[in-house]
């Protein structure tokens, strides 16, 4: 279809462009000469808006404007970042925690992400978030489940959400050990609080 056809019977086109806007194009395609006040209207409205439009060309997997479409992408991309980082092949697993696991995200929400090792030293789990920061999206909240405390590392078992999980890696008998110690601590707690 040429670009005169679908700007005449598309009936979309009139919600981005005017009847005059229109015209003006159909003219200026067919080379049939403007006026000078549609010279200025095609160089003023119509050249900007089609400016535009192809910039978002650029973006047009967001056009089906799917609920929650580009954090699941900046996801998807974090994922395969860590993955493809000098430590990567360490990774047993990564998971979405905090607001948006459960699905209670506002306007100024991060992404918490936790990266469960198979074993690292906290200095080079320091380095690697450090390399992480400077190419992970700013909206990336970045953490080393390895080091958490275990009442965080609680938290995330009972609420979160899998982004990656190596297959030799057992992810529910994981999370259950982090429950029963979060569990176990929370339990010490409260006996010692009682003992006050």
């Amino acid at each position: 279809m040429k670009f005169a056809e679908l700007i005449k019977t598309d009936p979309h086109a009139r919600k981005i462009f005017g009847r005059k806007e229109i015209e003006i194009i159909l003219k200026q395609l067919d080379g049939i000469p403007l006026t000078q006040s549609e010279s200025n209207r095609l160089s003023r409205d119509i050249r900007p808006k089609l400016g535009f439009i192809e910039k978002c060309l650029a973006f047009k997997d967001y056009f089906s404007l799917k609920k929650n479409q580009e954090n699941k992408m900046i996801l998807k991309e974090t994922v395969s970042q860590i993955l493809t980082s000098s430590e990567g092949y360490k990774v047993s697993a990564i998971l979405l925690f905090g607001s948006h696991a459960r699905r209670t995200p506002h306007k100024r929400s991060d992404l918490d992400v936790a990266v469960i090792f198979k074993e690292i030293r906290e200095k080079d789990g320091r380095l690697f978030l450090r390399r992480m920061l400077k190419i992970t999206d700013q909206k990336i909240e970045l953490h080393l489940f390895n080091f958490l405390p275990s009442s965080v590392r609680g938290e995330i078992a009972k609420n979160s959400k899998i982004l990656y999980k190596r297959k030799d890696f057992k992810l529910q008998l994981f999370m259950l050990s982090q429950l029963k110690e979060y569990f176990e601590r929370n339990k010490q707690l409260h006996s010692n609080e009682r003992a006050y």
